[in-house]
């Protein structure tokens, strides 16, 4: 990613995170960004139809994020929200159907009078089927959530 990209990323990230339009002396201030660089990617932004410019109490040109972008960034949102709840319970039901079985492993084994070794072993097998699970998990959870945002995105054009 090249220095205009991060520039522009810097300042929707201050107009998204400021919540009104912001004059270019205030993305200046609030991004720390050199003037010109400010300038530059207001023109790339716009051009890109990203960002708009708004009159700010009548007499300042302001510069918001435009309506295209809010909706796309409202919709990532709710993906990213969703993304978590379904992770949250994907993991609960991971958790709940393999601690029992786990557990009984764990104090069968350690009826056996195991050693340091062996323990660490187990103990790392064990981990890594709780992770091979919940990797499975999370990989068709994103996947149903990516052709989601496909199908919104279309919807939106």
């Amino acid at each position: 990613m090249g220095r205009e990209d991060r520039a522009s990323i810097k300042i929707l990230e201050v107009m998204a995170r400021e919540g009104r339009p912001l004059t270019w002396k205030e993305l200046v201030e609030k991004t720390g960004l050199a003037k010109a660089t400010v300038t530059h990617a207001l023109k790339r932004l716009r051009r890109s139809n990203l960002v708009r410019p708004q009159l700010v109490e009548d007499v300042r040109i302001g510069w918001t994020i435009s309506e295209k972008l809010q909706l796309r960034c409202d919709i990532f949102s709710s993906m990213i929200s969703d993304i978590q709840k379904r992770l949250e319970k994907a993991l609960c039901a991971i958790i709940d159907r393999k601690l029992p079985r786990e557990e009984t492993i764990i104090k069968m084994s350690l009826k056996e009078s195991l050693g340091e070794e062996e323990l660490a072993k187990l103990a790392k097998k064990l981990s890594s089927d709780i992770s091979k699970s919940f990797r499975e998990e999370l990989e068709k959870t994103l996947l149903d959530v990516m052709k989601e945002i496909k199908t919104k995105l279309r919807e939106e054009e």
